[in-house]
């Protein structure tokens, strides 16, 4: 019984010690791509790192082209799919693309720590920096994208 709550514990505590402005939400997730959800019938842009985009290739360690960007999703999807716990989501407003802006944990991890750490995204350059541990993390254990070579995911939109 412990076990179970000490997950939901965190997640209201991450809920309770966030701005007053900013919208608290509970729920299962549905992976749109690698940094975008939908709780509850919002999408969120998940902040603090970038996915490769959906149509994004890069190159394995042996120069093989593998899509990556669907690989990001996909990762995302299986961390969804695989836990038994609900996502908690704090909003921080819009981006300049009018998407909300959130962080989302599942029990005491963050959905971005995950992603990040796992090679399947990379911090937001300029963010708040809030993942750059979990990025030299994948970075010197050679993780994800950081196995081969990849444009950073705003490197590639900005080219096409």
């Amino acid at each position: 019984m412990i076990r179970k709550t000490v997950p939901l514990l965190f997640a209201l505590s991450f809920l309770l010690c966030l701005p007053a402005s900013a919208k608290s939400l509970i729920g299962k997730a549905r992976v749109v791509d690698g940094d975008t959800i939908i709780v509850s019938g919002e999408r969120l842009r998940l902040m603090g790192f970038d996915a490769p985009e959906s149509k994004q290739t890069c190159l394995s360690p042996v120069g093989i082209e593998r899509p990556c960007g669907r690989k990001a999703t996909e990762y995302l999807d299986l961390v969804l799919s695989t836990v038994d716990h609900q996502v908690a989501c704090k909003t921080f407003g819009q981006d300049r693309y009018q998407r909300t802006l959130a962080r989302c944990v599942i029990g005491d991890l963050y959905l971005g720590s995950w992603m990040v750490r796992s090679g399947h995204a990379v911090v937001w350059p300029r963010g708040d920096q809030w993942y750059l541990a979990d990025q030299d993390d994948a970075r010197l254990a050679k993780r994800g994208l950081w196995a081969g070579q990849f444009e950073f995911p705003w490197v590639w939109r900005r080219a096409r």
